[in-house]
């Protein structure tokens, strides 16, 4: 595959991803709905979702210690503590459940420490 093809590709499953991670945060239940979920398993799609979160920012954190070109998986860590925190804050506000801010209760510290290790990474 070319550079330019592997691009245009990486580019079409960048924009994909996108799409549909909108939808599940503007209209979860659509997903489900669409797969025929019962109610009482729905809470699976989403902990198979977190978990392959998880195991993803696993990675990027152990790629972003070896060094070698770490900066582009630390940028991913940022904007993944940066977004969770914001949708936490967004959902125990749309959803008028405080237990929510649980969750940016702990992100956002998080977030805060990469963008910190990310500032005095590029000034060394």
């Amino acid at each position: 595959m070319s550079e330019k093809s592997f691009k245009i590709f990486m580019f079409l499953w960048a924009v994909s991803f996108l799409v549909v991670g909108c939808i599940f945060i503007f209209a979860p239940h659509s997903i489900t709905h669409i797969l025929s979920i019962p109610s009482e398993q729905r809470e699976y799609l989403w902990l198979a979702l977190a978990g392959s979160m998880m195991i993803t920012i696993s990675y990027l954190s152990y790629s972003a210690g070896i060094k070698e070109g770490f900066f582009a998986p630390l940028k991913a860590l940022i904007l993944c503590k940066f977004t969770s925190s914001i949708l936490f804050v967004f959902f125990a506000w749309q959803l008028n459940n405080f237990i929510f801010l649980i969750g940016a209760l702990v992100d956002f510290p998080i977030f805060l420490i990469f963008l910190w290790t990310y500032k005095k990474a590029r000034r060394t």
